[in-house]
């Protein structure tokens, strides 16, 4: 019997997570699925991982040489044979429900192209970090999604939770990468929504680990920023007019990217080696308005001025988003409790 959904795992030196996140999706309430686990020539033990489950649901490949992130996602895409396709991630953990609930949701909207769930963030040791529930519709307009995309810095769609109808993939075709960097998730999001509406799940099903600062995805690149101010403006062009909404959005766009620019620059030159301070001038040089660049200038040939802002304006910064994160620990923790199935899964007191 053809699968109705191969559920992908891309990995990539992860065996000592890879484990768990396996006997989550092998343990799902709905049958009809492969599992796919594409191995992007990894140095540990993952082979030995993957095959010490001695599952026929489970089909295992090796490449031969290391592909990158977004390339091993298109090999994975390319092998799966179901209707639907989830790209699940390596080190984060599944509820036994995300499948079902998933089809249930893709079976139910015909016109949805895909659907993402609500999540918990966990951390190292699986304690819950931060509630991730959007206040979204069970399904959105694709219209919608594509203009609330359009306005966004950061994707509302997360990744690791989305299933894909493979149709709708075959239309909109790979995740460009090459153009936009580790954020053209977002971009595929929005393409999606151009070919079908966008259904969601209000309860979490995924359990996510915040990224360590030795992850791709947590790295400070220039390029990733150059990536999304070049996507958010491709998609601007794209949505909006020529009309006063349409040059508002613009001038709020140029606002927010020097905005943007001046503190990723200043966080640069404050905490960042000489290297990727000079490629952020560069960047900042081609990108920014003037002021930007006077204003960066200023702070980079001012010693005073940087010992000024390490002496008080960080700690001052670090202590504001150390109670934020409190605070989203206690409510992550507060959701957990009331929540049986939350609470079982992570083995939480009552």
């Amino acid at each position: 019997m053809t699968p109705k959904v191969s559920i992908c795992v891309p990995t990539y030196n992860r065996a000592l997570v890879l484990q768990k996140t396996i006997e989550a999706l092998l343990n799902q309430t709905f049958s009809n699925c492969e599992l796919i686990v594409c191995d992007d020539a990894s140095p540990d033990n993952t082979e030995e991982t993957v095959r010490s489950f001695n599952d026929r649901r489970i089909r295992y490949y090796r490449n031969e040489k290391n592909l990158g992130l977004y390339s091993n996602w298109h090999r994975c895409m390319d092998l799966a044979v179901g209707e639907y396709i989830a790209i699940y991630h390596d080190h984060d953990v599944y509820l036994p429900t995300i499948v079902e609930r998933s089809v249930e949701m893709l079976d139910h909207y015909s016109t949805a192209s895909f659907v993402h769930t609500a999540l918990l963030m966990i951390d190292e040791r699986n304690n819950p970090v931060e509630v991730g529930i959007r206040a979204f519709p069970e399904l959105m307009p694709g219209s919608q999604m594509r203009l609330l995309l359009a306005g966004s810095w950061h994707s509302p769609v997360t990744a690791a939770t989305a299933m894909v109808r493979r149709g709708a993939y075959a239309r909109v075709g790979q995740y460009d990468y090459a153009r936009y960097g580790l954020g053209c998730d977002l971009d595929m999001w929005f393409r999606l929504a151009r070919v079908g509406d966008v259904a969601y799940v209000n309860e979490p099903q995924a359990l996510i680990r915040i990224r360590q600062k030795e992850d791709q995805t947590a790295a400070f690149r220039w390029s990733e920023i150059e990536g999304r101010l070049r996507m958010r403006l491709d998609h601007q062009k794209l949505m909006l007019g020529t009309d006063c909404r349409g040059c508002c959005s613009r001038v709020r766009y140029f606002l927010q990217r020097d905005a943007l620019l001046l503190v990723f620059m200043i966080r640069a030159i404050l905490l960042e080696s000489p290297n990727v301070i000079d490629e952020g001038e560069d960047i900042i040089r081609s990108e920014a308005s003037s002021w930007v660049q006077l204003v960066s200038r200023i702070v980079r040939e001012s010693v005073i001025l940087q010992g000024l802002l390490r002496g008080l304006i960080l700690p001052l910064h670090y202590r504001r988003i150390s109670r934020q994160i409190e605070a989203r620990r206690r409510e992550a923790n507060d959701y957990v409790k009331s929540n049986t199935c939350l609470c079982s899964f992570l083995c939480m007191p009552g």
